[in-house]
């Protein structure tokens, strides 16, 4: 194998992630960590490529998956686990999800 072809990312086998979230990771659309979670998301948003060698900002990655990983943190009923880990210091700090700050008593990331 050629040395390009071991650095190009490679999706996984049998996984498609969800392109609306790949497009928002790769840059080619605009992420507004203000805005509204409002519409349902197909698990395969969690299985969204990060591309390593393209300059992904952290920001980014957190704004592109933001409304992914609320609405997936609550609907596997995993906000205890994040209770936990708010419990010990541990702050995961993301948007409401709601287009606004998190009010105290909403599940945090």
């Amino acid at each position: 194998a050629t040395l390009t072809a071991m650095c190009t990312p490679q999706p996984f086998l049998g996984v498609h992630s969800d392109p609306a979230t790949s497009a928002c990771l790769r840059g080619r659309t605009a992420c507004d960590a203000s805005s509204a979670c409002d519409e349902p998301l197909n698990r395969s948003c969690l299985t969204a490529h990060i591309p390593a060698w393209g300059g992904v900002t952290l920001d980014r990655v957190s704004c592109c998956l933001r409304c992914c990983l609320r609405q997936w943190i609550h609907r596997l009923g995993l906000e205890a686990n994040a209770q936990h880990w708010r419990d010990r210091g541990v702050d995961f700090s993301v948007s409401d999800g709601r287009g606004g700050v998190r009010a105290d008593g909403d599940a945090q990331l």
